[in-house]
């Protein structure tokens, strides 16, 4: 008894002090600028008049409901940590972006939890739990389909291979099912039918698989790196389909469909045409989970395993200690900083800009520069209305998982105004933008 009470009190202080660390990590990362993304959708929120506006103004696939909610009700002006307090909370993976990434993939995982508690006890509490969990889910963000379609699937399979009757049956998909699919048809006909897409680089759907092969297990430190933890990745899922065949469990079939075929067969349906690794996160995290579960076979292999389990969790924490200090060193870009050396280096009274996209530079320009350019008169022009001695700076830039060597020390406008790279402005993967600074060389 004394070992059994002794080993429950090192578990749960081992798991406060896990807890604690990762909370520490997560607000450290999320204490930096606000990406465009996460500009763009506190903009979303502000057009709307009234929180059903979120359902029936937006229609846009930046609009993750509840965490636009969340934005709505804070408004504008307000310290980044606040409006990623929801992703901190239920953080896992994406838990510093104001976005709805962390809360789905907790929403996944506590759906897969209490419908794994249904399936085995049998219990209505629990089929009804999941149910209300996927609304939630959906709610912020629908790749929450990702999961939701492989536990449809995995639950029939469960349910018709169990000794109940064909009306037992029924009764358990009505239960787990009927709330999701009744709520999925009903934001199906009010929004999903008339979301556009906003835009974005153009990656397909193999580079972006490729990608979240390369970053669920060791992010690779360096590009060359990339083909070397794809198959650690692949090996991760092996082994993890390995044991579930081993133990003969059809829980194999949910693993296959949430990792790998549903998301495929969506963003084909779907008709994606910017297609990110964060759209695969759900794929990622569940990745994590049959490492985990390798992991635990492992220890309860004797000296031997728990000394193998503990080399590979020292390996994965190394790995991935090298994309935290970018996270922290960079954060999702340095949008302030760049405005606020523009306002310290302008030669001319007022601070005249243009871009190489005339959206995504001045949605970020219109957020920060009040604060970061405090009085200073900010023009930015359109790129097909430079004036003939153009901008006195252009700001390009590259999504965060392109190369991020600037295109060049220098550039010409088509006015013949040369242009001459003085600052870059990097950002940590997955998300933000890398900024290149560029000054008229006679201004």
């Amino acid at each position: 008894m004394e070992i059994a009470s002794r080993n429950r009190w090192l578990y749960i202080s081992g798991s406060i002090l896990i807890v604690a660390l990762a909370a520490v990590i997560r607000i450290r990362g999320a204490h930096n600028d606000l990406w465009l993304d996460e500009i763009w959708s506190l903009h979303l929120a502000s057009l709307i008049s009234r929180p059903l506006g979120i359902f029936t103004q937006i229609h846009h696939d930046n609009n993750n409901y509840l965490n636009t909610f969340w934005l709505y009700c804070l408004g504008p002006h307000r310290d980044p940590l606040a409006y990623r307090a929801p992703s901190i909370l239920a953080g896992i993976l994406y838990s510093c972006e104001a976005r709805g990434y962390a809360a789905v993939i907790f929403f996944s995982f506590l759906s897969y939890y209490l419908l794994d508690r249904y399936l085995r006890e049998q219990r209505p509490l629990m089929a009804l739990l999941f149910s209300f969990c996927a609304v939630l889910g959906v709610l912020f963000h629908l790749i929450f389909l990702n999961f939701y379609l492989a536990a449809l699937v995995w639950s029939a399979v469960r349910l018709v291979r169990s000794p109940r009757s064909p009306k037992q049956i029924l009764w358990g998909m009505l239960l787990c099912h009927a709330l999701p699919i009744a709520f999925l048809a009903l934001i199906y006909i009010v929004d999903v039918r008339r979301i556009h897409q906003g835009g974005g680089t153009s990656f397909n759907l193999m580079h972006a698989a490729a990608d979240c092969l390369a970053w669920a297990v060791t992010p690779p430190a360096v590009a060359w790196m990339r083909p070397l933890t794809s198959l650690v990745t692949l090996a991760v899922f092996g082994a993890g389909m390995f044991l579930l065949w081993r133990e003969r469990s059809n829980s194999a079939i949910f693993f296959i469909g949430v990792i790998v075929v549903v998301p495929v067969v969506l963003a084909i349906v779907s008709r994606m045409e910017w297609i990110y690794p964060r759209h695969f996160v759900i794929s990622i995290a569940f990745v994590l989970l049959l490492f985990s579960f390798a992991l635990g076979r492992l220890w309860k292999n004797g000296r031997q395993g728990k000394a193998i389990c503990l080399a590979v969790l020292a390996v994965f924490c190394v790995a991935n200690s090298f994309p935290l200090a970018r996270l922290f060193k960079d954060g999702h870009g340095h949008y302030r900083e760049a405005l606020r050396y523009i306002a310290a280096h302008s030669l001319r009274e007022a601070d005249t800009i243009g871009g190489d996209h005339d959206f995504r530079i001045p949605m970020v320009l219109q957020f920060y520069a009040p604060e970061a350019m405090g009085d200073r008169l900010v023009k930015y022009y359109q790129s097909d209305a430079w004036p003939p001695e153009g901008p006195e700076w252009i700001i390009c830039h590259k999504e965060s998982l392109e190369d991020p060597a600037p295109a060049g020390t220098s550039l010409t406008d088509n006015s013949g105004n040369r242009y001459e790279l003085v600052k870059t402005f990097p950002t940590a993967p997955l998300s933000g933008l890398h900024w290149y600074l560029y000054h008229n060389l006679a201004p």
